[in-house]
């Protein structure tokens, strides 16, 4: 099998994630369509492709953290968005020489006998 056949062959069995790269070396000439630098440029493109995709990643799971990070509240300042350790107000705790606790306790009143 000769290389331009090779090339060919190899470039039809790409899945469609690599179509854009596909049309590109199709535009190459004679002298650079040689099978061993096709598969150098779509190696690269493989590369390049799995970044983005880690890169997207990333952005979505941190942009779920930011939805799930605005319901938290801060135990130092009582607002939601933050931790504590990244409040950016004075400790109210502190200051007021209340103990520094990191969960509040949730007391309910226990029901009355008679």
């Amino acid at each position: 099998m000769d290389d331009t056949h090779q090339c060919y062959q190899l470039l039809r069995s790409l899945p469609s994630k690599f179509d854009s790269i596909v049309q590109n070396i199709l535009w190459w000439t004679d002298d650079t369509f040689k099978y061993k630098d096709v598969l150098l440029e779509l190696v690269a493109e493989e590369t390049r492709i799995d970044f983005r995709d880690s890169l997207n990643l990333q952005r979505s799971q941190n942009e779920i953290f930011s939805i799930q990070k605005s319901r938290i509240k801060c135990h130092n300042c009582g607002k939601f968005g933050h931790f504590k350790k990244e409040c950016r107000y004075g400790s109210t705790a502190a200051s007021s020489g209340a103990p520094n606790r990191r969960y509040t306790e949730c007391r309910t009143p226990s029901p009355k006998l008679h």
